[in-house]
């Protein structure tokens, strides 16, 4: 089971390559909520707080990875990245 600490970590790590993006984490009563801004833009994406299954952190980050392309965001890709 992955834990929302390592929801978020996933989530700052890959913020870092997005230049301009920030995000914040809200919680409602079942739900946690991360928030992404990019220039003025904002999209809110509801991750759960215990996984459905294996896949459920990469499916977030990937979720997070779209919502800041919908937003106009440009990934840049480190020497380091795998």
């Amino acid at each position: 089971m992955t834990s929302l600490r390592e929801y978020r970590a996933a989530f700052e790590r890959e913020v870092r390559h997005w230049p301009n993006a920030e995000i914040a984490f809200t919680r409602s009563i079942r739900h946690q909520k991360l928030i992404i801004r990019y220039q003025g833009k904002e999209a809110k994406r509801i991750f759960a707080s215990s996984d459905s299954d294996h896949r459920a952190l990469t499916n977030a980050v990937s979720d997070m990875r779209r919502s800041l392309r919908s937003l106009g965001a440009v990934r840049v890709k480190n020497a380091n990245d795998n």
